[in-house]
């Protein structure tokens, strides 16, 4: 009887952080599409977790739309972006990350929450380049 509580009791811990971490993909999936990134999302926890094509911006566009968070576009491409809800990025995480940058010239970023993954703030999310 013990045994089999222990059982389901890890279970539901697994469930939980699951649940937790898709959450938080969402959210950032959410956050890339508002600013306009064409975003697909890799299920089954496969890495990386988010693929981000950013838009061609002109110039002039980034002067007119300064609210926006003109900096992210400075350099368009494809991002990678790897969600952690707790903000720790392992090392084989990171080596991986740097191995695609590398190979394929992408921009790699981790995306963790700046308070609770649940807050329904509007600046949450934060995004950072892995270099």
């Amino acid at each position: 009887m013990c045994i089999r509580l222990l059982k389901v009791i890890k279970l539901k811990k697994r469930i939980n952080r699951r649940k937790k971490g898709s959450v938080f993909e969402y959210k950032v999936r959410d956050y890339l599409k508002e600013l306009g990134c064409f975003v697909t999302r890799s299920t089954v926890s496969r890495f990386p977790d988010l693929i981000a094509i950013t838009p061609l911006v002109d110039q002039i566009e980034l002067s007119e739309n300064k609210g926006n968070n003109p900096a992210i576009w400075a350099e368009p491409g494809v991002w990678f972006v790897e969600c952690k809800s707790n903000k720790y990025l392992n090392r084989k995480e990171k080596k991986a990350l740097k191995e695609l940058r590398q190979k394929y010239d992408i921009v790699p970023f981790v995306a963790y929450p700046r308070y609770s993954v649940y807050s329904k703030k509007k600046d949450n999310i934060i995004l950072e380049e892995v270099k």
